[in-house]
């Protein structure tokens, strides 16, 4: 740059016309990309080695017997019963009842 020349005087280039301008376009060009492809991936699940993973449900665990279950009944009065595996318990049946007593 010469002595004479002054940079304020003579006639701005195009990136120093357009500079901003130019960058504001390029990262907006450049996240409308990212978020294409963002949404891309999301709706489209593509099959990359990995992430497709992410994807699926995880399968169910093979149903395993509980030894000690309970159910909670909601009904008051109601009380916790605990089964246990193996061979159901025959309870005896109940002693017959006796007929009231008259008085005479």
């Amino acid at each position: 740059m010469d002595k004479d020349e002054n940079k304020w005087s003579r006639e701005r280039t195009l990136w120093e016309k357009n500079g901003p301008d130019i960058g504001i376009i390029a990262v907006s060009v450049i996240f409308l990309g990212l978020t294409v492809m963002a949404a891309g991936f999301v709706l489209f699940k593509p099959e990359v080695p990995g992430l497709n993973k992410l994807f699926t449900t995880p399968p169910a665990p093979p149903p395993q017997p509980s030894f000690d279950q309970k159910f909670h009944y909601s009904v008051p009065g109601e009380s916790e019963i605990r089964l246990y595996p193996g061979k159901p318990v025959q309870l005896p049946p109940p002693p017959p009842a006796k007929p009231a007593e008259t008085k005479k």
